[in-house]
């Protein structure tokens, strides 16, 4: 067989989808709060911040509002579909 003709035999698959699935994405869903929720917590945190070392509680506040952005994120994502 010439090199050619291998060369041919081996490329015939290159251009085809052989499989293709079609995944669904499932993601937490999220507590809705009023649209002034996020102002009173900062409101409620400056006071307290006044008489108390309160660093925990603003890291998970803040940890929180990154996981909250990525489930917002992912519910995003699946309502574009896959494929």
């Amino acid at each position: 067989m010439s090199v050619l003709a291998i060369t041919m035999i081996l490329l015939t698959g290159c251009g085809q989808t052989v499989f293709r699935t079609n995944m669904e994405i499932y993601c937490p869903t999220l507590k809705s709060y009023a649209d002034d929720h996020g102002g009173l917590i900062a409101d409620e945190l400056v006071e307290a911040e006044e008489f108390v070392d309160m660093t925990n509680t603003i890291d998970t506040l803040e940890d929180y509002y990154a996981l909250r952005k990525k489930v917002e994120a992912c519910h995003a994502e699946s309502k574009k579909g896959v494929n």
